[in-house]
This record gives structure tokens, sequence and C-alpha cells, in this order.
């Protein structure tokens, strides 16, 4: 009887973390995976908007902007757009925001934290790097 009463409480036991570790695996991913978004789209619009802020002060004008580069993302910058190219469990996606001034340079490839600097040149470009 006492052995019949272990077996059974192993079985639960068995069961529920057959149950629990896939639904944390599941959690953990997915929210791995909506805080890689939130970084990217947060990179993409904080350099857009930087960009902006520094047309608009005019050209001669030098700012730094403290980012943060996800792992996984690769952006380009390109006439009035920077892009963020990205997959996830979905896709492949892509990110983009648009700038008023014309600019050109790219972002750092590697993930990590980075001062990115902007300048604004005389023909009202503003340069990343």
């Amino acid at each position: 009887m006492k052995a019949q009463v272990a077996l059974e409480y192993v079985v639960l036991i068995i069961i529920s973390l057959a149950i629990i570790i896939p639904a944390y695996y599941f959690y953990y991913s997915d929210a791995s995976e909506q805080i890689r978004v939130f970084q990217t789209k947060k990179l993409v619009n904080d350099v857009a908007e930087e960009a902006n802020h520094a047309f608009l002060l005019g050209p001669g004008t030098i700012t730094r902007l403290n980012t943060f580069i996800p792992q996984g993302i690769a952006t380009q910058v390109k006439n009035h757009t920077i892009i963020a190219n990205f997959s996830t469990r979905a896709g492949d996606n892509q990110l983009f925001a648009n700038t008023i001034p014309s600019i050109n340079g790219s972002l750092p490839t590697s993930p990590g934290a980075y001062q990115v600097t902007l300048i604004v040149h005389e023909d009202e470009t503003v340069e990343i790097s």
C-alpha cells in the first residue's frame, strides 16, 4: 500500500513537471522576444528623434545618444529612414522610423550599450556614427 502511494506521488510529480517546464520555457522565450522587440523599437525611435532634434538645432550641432543595440538585429541608415531587421518565431520583421533630415552613417553591429554621435553638416545632412 505504501509503495503504491509513493508511486502515485512520483507519477503526479512527473506529470506536473511535464506541464510546468514547457509552460515556463514558452513564457520565458516569449518574454525575452518581447523585450528584444521593445529594445529595437526604442533604438530606432530614439535615434530618429535625436537626428530630428539635432537637425532643428542647425549645422555644426553635435549630439550624443546613449543607446542599447539588442542581439540579433541588423540596422541600416539611409536617406530619411532608420531600418532595423530582426527575426522572431513569427518570422522576419522590420521596424523603421523616418527622419526630417537626410541621414547617413551606421549604427554599431554588435549588441551592447553604445554612445552614438550625431553630427549635422553644412549641407543639412545628419551623420550617425
